[in-house]
């Protein structure tokens, strides 16, 4: 069962879990102050559109004893691990920027440190680039393919191709080169890239802020180019990204949705949590 946040009193407050709900790009996260994975099918439960809050994953958090520093988990909507989420950094950052009322937080996942400021209307992220890891070639229809694999804190297989080549025989055997691979098509036009994806846990999604990072980290390795500025365009809306000095910033606005508390249904039994 949910609640809404005026619905709930302070008791009640003892016994569930508040979340909060944002979205930036279309890609929407569960927000949660407790830092641990739990079982796949309470987070499939909590990421039911139909049933539970509706999101494309979670995101867990939990400060520590540094100041302005925390650390995040996420997790997929089907319960897997989501390992790392560029959106979802970014609409974490948003809520504690706005709750703590500071102008810069270091949020720390999957090992890295991501620099997260208020930059107007926007939040701006700085992430390390990845590391570009193998290249493949393979053949559908006739047509050859080139594809990467790109590690940036969750694995990454990027093709270059139009999003209207984009076919079921094209996915099913792009999904045998690289099983548990978020996997992106990339069509660059200009300074704007046009880019789909296919995440692990979720399916097409709107957007994938990772995927660009690991656009932009296989773009720097293969022009050195240090100074690299794109606009990306996702179904979700659009996102300026620019390299400098091995490090992408981006720049995207982050919207509150809602905010309430889970029953005890998903949270009660706190064994549910797992390291």
């Amino acid at each position: 069962m949910l609640y809404k946040i005026d619905d709930i009193n302070s008791s009640h407050y003892q016994k569930n879990i508040c979340f909060f709900k944002y979205h930036s790009l279309r890609n929407d996260f569960v927000l949660i102050e407790h830092l641990g994975l739990i079982e796949n099918h309470r987070a499939e439960k909590i990421c039911c559109r139909k049933t539970g809050v509706g999101a494309d994953g979670i995101i867990f958090f939990q400060k520590t004893a540094i100041e302005n520093y925390w650390q995040a988990l996420v997790q997929n909507a089907d319960g897997s691990d989501g390992q790392f989420s560029g959106n979802g950094i970014r609409c974490l950052a948003g809520h504690l920027l706005k709750m703590n009322a500071r102008h810069e937080i270091v949020i720390q996942i999957a090992g890295k440190e991501i620099l997260c400021k208020k930059n107007q209307d926007f939040i701006e992220t700085h992430y390390p680039l990845g590391v570009i890891q193998n290249k493949v070639q393979f053949s559908v229809h006739d047509i050859l393919y080139d594809g990467y694999f790109v590690a940036v804190g969750n694995p990454h297989f990027l093709i270059f191709s139009q999003a209207q080549m984009i076919h079921d025989d094209l996915l099913i055997e792009v999904k045998k080169n690289a099983p548990d691979h978020n996997i992106s098509w990339i069509d660059i036009q200009d300074n704007q890239i046009f880019i789909t994806t296919y995440e692990r846990g979720v399916g097409f999604t709107e957007s994938c802020s990772s995927a660009i990072l690991a656009t932009m980290t296989l773009l720097h390795g293969m022009h050195q180019d240090n100074k690299q500025n794109y606009t990306f365009i996702t179904a979700g809306g659009s996102i300026q990204a620019f390299v400098f000095e091995k490090y992408l910033f981006l720049q995207a606005p982050v919207f509150y949705s809602f905010n309430g508390f889970l029953s005890e249904e998903f949270f009660y039994d706190t064994s549910i949590f797992t390291s």
